[in-house]
């Protein structure tokens, strides 16, 4: 029995290790470790947020709009493509076109009959599409709206390098055509909003992520939402991948609340992962949670309501 000691002291160990290497695996603390090898950009804020609710002032002069589409231009190329596909948008709207591609925006002749107040921003390529989104908000452009479309002209280039499906163009595409699929399917959705009040983004189908995408963006997240006063729990994370999407706009107003400037975000340097952009991609979810609604895709809203 003596002579079996060591033996099944030596099992009991190579046991013990590996149920703990497991746990560490599936824990969130290894993400917090992963994540501080890399010193995220974003800056911590320590004094109390703004609520931005508390600067918004009803509009005297009659009912707010209540859709502003939110557009970001890198490729020109891409613009007429995007420029049609708002022309099956069934109800008034705003445009805000965010500029990065350094040259003056040639916009197509023939705009959408619905549109109503069109703005343009020159801005710089810093951010991707994100920080250009942030300073719209931050400029208080949204906040007499109830609805935001947000749309891009990105590309992904990073996908030709990685075995997925389809290259980034086409990817983009697939988000455009799943979120902006003719009038019939755009009425769906707003129609889907107005009944619904639990309803709060709509993105493509499978671009609804949860805590396997964390990455590299643990620690950037978690001083995002606690630069807004938002804690963090790893295991609830759902976010909206590709950035195209229609939301409330009450939860990207929240974004204001963090008074992100341009140094919190990197300079381009073809990144795929553990930016800033990357952890307000996934702070958006929080946001969603936070306010108590939810995120669906457009297969998961009634196959009879989707044309």
């Amino acid at each position: 029995m003596t002579r079996a000691m060591p033996h099944m002291i030596r099992v009991s160990t190579i046991w013990l290790a590996t149920h703990v290497r497991i746990m560490l695996l599936r824990s969130p603390v290894t993400f917090m470790i992963r994540s501080r090898r890399t010193r995220p950009v974003i800056r911590p804020f320590d004094r109390a947020p703004t609520d931005q609710r508390d600067r918004v002032a009803p509009d005297p002069a009659g009912q707010p709009n209540r859709l502003v589409v939110l557009m970001h231009v890198y490729y020109q190329d891409a613009l007429p493509r995007l420029i049609e596909l708002l022309h099956a948008i069934p109800a008034r709207f705003d445009l805000v076109i965010t500029n990065s591609s350094g040259a003056p925006l040639l916009l197509p002749d023939d705009l959408p009959g619905e549109l109503d107040d069109l703005r343009i921003l020159d801005v710089r390529n810093h951010g991707r599409d994100i920080w250009p989104m942030v300073q719209v908000i931050n400029d208080g452009l949204i906040d007499k709206h109830d609805l935001v479309l947000k749309v891009h002209t990105k590309r992904s280039a990073w996908r030709d390098r990685h075995s997925l499906a389809g290259t980034g163009a086409e990817w983009n595409e697939q988000l455009l055509e799943a979120t902006l699929g003719g009038p019939g399917r755009i009425s769906t959705i707003l129609d889907v909003f107005a009944r619904d009040p639990s309803l709060g983004l709509v993105t493509a189908p499978g671009c609804v992520l949860g805590p396997e995408r964390w990455g590299q963006n643990h620690w950037a997240t978690r001083i995002l939402l606690r630069r807004m006063g938002l804690p963090m729990r790893t295991y609830r994370l759902r976010f909206p991948s590709g950035s195209i999407y229609w939301a409330r706009a009450s939860i990207l107003r929240k974004l204001g609340q963090a008074t992100l400037e341009e140094c919190d975000f990197e300079a381009e340097a073809g990144q795929v992962d553990g930016t800033t952009a990357h952890a307000i991609e996934r702070g958006i979810g929080y946001l969603c949670i936070d306010a108590g609604l939810r995120m669906a895709t457009t297969d998961e809203l009634s196959a009879a309501w989707i044309p």
